[in-house]
């Protein structure tokens, strides 16, 4: 404890109320004690910060989850634990895949994506009848609509399987 936080800069340190001249003096730190005392309530405060930081991280999985409902819209989540409101805001679909390519060339992400079952929606995403300027999704019940995609989507969509595989090993 006292050696973790003697390793903080001064800055950090003056935030807890603590000094490293404190900190550095060649005292035990006996249970009870004043100086004890002000060290413990600043280390739960650091872990309480460092916890809060954590928790507001952006989870890679989460996120890929997030893209693929918004880019497929009969996409499942793979957890149930959220309500997939992680604050992303998409342009279109293009970028929500393109953001979706970036997170898949890590190998980790890669295989978080075969997890959530990325390789199955976009796969509706690549089979899908194409979006031209002259079709229209009107023709169809609205229950019973095949969602469409243009070419650049699924040229995305097929980038991001593509490195998808290629890091998935």
């Amino acid at each position: 404890l006292v050696r973790a936080m003697r390793n903080l800069p001064e800055s950090e340190l003056s935030r807890y109320g603590l000094t490293a001249e404190e900190l550095n003096k060649d005292e035990d730190y006996i249970p009870g004690t004043a100086a004890t005392e002000k060290l413990f309530a600043a280390w739960k405060v650091r872990q309480g910060e460092l916890k809060a930081a954590v928790d507001s991280m952006m989870k890679p999985a989460e996120y890929m989850q997030d893209i693929m409902q918004f880019v497929v819209p009969s996409y499942v989540r793979t957890s149930s634990d959220r309500n997939g409101d992680n604050g992303a805001a998409f342009v279109d679909k293009v970028d929500a895949l393109e953001q979706l390519e970036s997170l898949v060339e890590d190998i980790d992400n890669a295989r978080d994506f075969k997890t959530i079952g990325g390789f199955d929606a976009l796969s509706e995403a690549l089979l899908s009848p194409t979006k031209t300027e002259e079709s229209s999704d009107t023709d169809a019940p609205p229950n019973h609509k095949p969602p469409s995609y243009t070419e650049e989507e699924r040229g995305m969509a097929a980038l991001v399987v593509g490195n998808a595989v290629k890091n998935d090993y």
